[in-house]
């Protein structure tokens, strides 16, 4: 492998799915450019970081390691940096012709960044990266289109540059569903007029054209998630939401199936099925006897046999109001249910308890008290002692 421009090592060593691989910045006609190339063994790395290169020069042997079935170049060219949220382009100019062929002026048509994996590369190799443990709550689905997938392509490819762990791209590529449908949208939401871009990223994010390029977006976002501790082992919707900080926090976690299936996608490796989606989740009832509550106050054994009226309901996003199980935000494509919030709702509705729709807002009006002692025991509508 030749480096195709005269320039500096910014990265050499390992990177997902590339086995190891090399990055250097370019100055090239006033801008900065960025050549990338991939799946080399360590054993054929010819330079490190900050070493200076010439147009031409050895600087790698090929190889065939990480996510590929052969020995091969994976090459990628990028205007404004691959590590500083730059745009992919069309490499082929570049190759074999040098600098003179490539016309960096021209970064109309991106190409997708995330390298793409063999055909049949397993999926049970990924999840373990892309999602340690079943999603939590029913699970939507997401068909999506050209420019949706343009812009996985992209969220994917930013993490791969930025060196960004897997599971990072799971919760990126989720929280933009949430944010944008996966659209760069150019107008504000109901957190602000001041929204913009795949994760509705307000002023203090940053300026308007980096919130409005998917790679500047997807890093900005990268970088905020990085800086939240431990954010690896965290659920994704408490990951997605300490960056984003919506009024809406417990809407990420509806979209983790898909956003792994688009990420697999984006890496060329089949999609997976049944992990949550459309399983019968009632764990947010909540009531250990089903046959019925005994002892507590009157109005505890109301509330809770009002709510294990519905067990073997569908769980539905945003579902449940006063009178019983409704279609929600639609996920269910007119199937009626509930979601934990909406369930609490309805049940207290009945002795006459008005709450908000929404987990936080109904812990943040309740009456805090201290759990039952070890042993105690716990009866429907009795509040633990206070001694």
């Amino acid at each position: 492998m030749y480096a195709a421009a005269a320039g500096t090592v910014v990265k050499s060593g390992p990177a997902t799915g590339f086995g190891e691989w090399i990055v250097l910045d370019h100055q090239i006609n006033g801008q900065k450019i960025s050549t990338v190339y991939g799946h080399m063994y360590a054993d054929g790395l010819l330079v490190k970081i900050g070493d200076v290169v010439t147009a031409g020069q050895h600087i790698a042997n090929v190889g065939s390691n990480g996510q590929a079935t052969g020995p091969h170049l994976h090459f990628e060219v990028w205007v404004g940096g691959r590590l500083t949220g730059g745009k992919a382009v069309d490499p082929v100019p570049w190759i074999g012709t040098g600098t003179q062929a490539a016309d960096v002026s021209d970064v109309s048509t991106p190409a997708p960044p995330a390298d793409s994996e063999p055909a049949g590369q397993s999926n049970a190799q990924w999840l373990p990266q892309l999602m340690p443990s079943p999603p939590s709550g029913r699970q939507n689905t997401l068909t999506p289109t050209k420019d949706q997938m343009d812009n996985v392509k992209t969220i994917v490819g930013v993490g791969k540059g930025m060196s960004v762990p897997p599971r990072g791209w799971v919760i990126a590529v989720a929280t933009a569903i949430q944010e944008s449908s996966l659209h760069n949208t150019d107008q504000g939401d109901a957190a602000g007029p001041d929204s913009r871009g795949l994760f509705q990223q307000r002023d203090s994010w940053g300026p308007l054209s980096e919130r409005m390029d998917p790679a500047g977006a997807s890093g900005l976002f990268y970088r905020a998630l990085e800086k939240v501790p431990g954010w690896q082992s965290l659920p994704l919707t408490v990951a997605a939401q300490t960056v984003q900080r919506s009024a809406f926090p417990d809407y990420y976690a509806k979209w983790e199936q898909a956003a792994v299936n688009l990420v697999l996608a984006a890496i060329g490796v089949a999609p997976i099925s049944g992990q949550g989606g459309g399983g019968l989740d009632t764990s947010c009832i909540g009531v250990d006897n089903v046959n019925g509550p005994a002892g507590g106050s009157d109005i505890g054994n109301k509330v809770a046999a009002a709510a294990q009226r519905w067990i073997g309901t569908p769980y539905i996003w945003a579902g449940g109001d006063a009178h019983g199980p409704t279609a929600g935000d639609g996920s269910g494509h007119g199937v009626v249910g509930f979601d934990c919030s909406g369930l609490a709702l309805y049940a207290w509705a009945q002795v006459g308890v008005t709450l908000e729709h929404r987990a936080t807002l109904q812990y943040n009006v309740g009456q805090k008290v201290r759990a039952a002692r070890p042993g105690a025991a716990r009866r429907p509508g009795v509040l633990p002692q206070r001694g």
